[in-house]
């Protein structure tokens, strides 16, 4: 079968490209695996773990030497961003109803669940490693997602 056609995403993992497919599997250099029946929609890493989002609410954390899926993660709730904070183990989710929520990947549980203050409709919104960023309006916004006494929450506003 040809799957350049079906690839949804793509990430480099220590040398290595993984690629995402439409229909719910993870390509690497020697193997197929089987994620979910939904398209993969993206892939982030920490030293541990790959994790994958596919379809509208599933995530699949897998160990990253043997790729053999640890946990899944599906509460029903469209998920509209992942990203994860290699220095403390960390996976965010942003769900599309605005609430952030934070997982400790050591243990896998919930360490912070709060509203990220954004409208889907009105809002352009990622999250990366140590930021929330979202537009609105004339704006970009960015959020630390951790706290830091030292450092105000909202670090940076640029007008465009």
């Amino acid at each position: 079968m040809d799957y350049n056609k079906y690839i949804s995403t793509i990430k480099e993992i220590d040398g290595n490209i993984i690629y995402g497919t439409t229909d719910g599997n993870i390509i690497t250099e020697n193997k197929i695996i089987k994620i979910s029946d939904e398209p993969i929609r993206k892939i982030v890493e920490t030293e541990k773990y790959i994790i994958i989002l596919s379809g509208m609410d599933e995530l699949s954390i897998l160990e990253k030497n043997t790729l053999k899926i640890i946990k899944n993660i599906n509460n029903n709730e469209y998920i509209h961003d992942i990203s994860t904070n290699k220095k403390i183990q960390a996976l965010y989710i942003l769900y599309e109803k605005g609430i952030i929520r934070k997982i400790n990947l050591k243990d896998f549980k919930v360490e912070y669940e709060k509203n990220a203050g954004f409208d889907p409709v009105k809002n352009k919104v990622i999250l990366t490693e140590k930021y929330l960023i979202k537009s609105d309006d004339d704006y970009i916004n960015f959020y630390l997602l951790e706290d830091n006494e030292n450092q105000k929450e909202k670090m940076l506003i640029i007008k465009i």
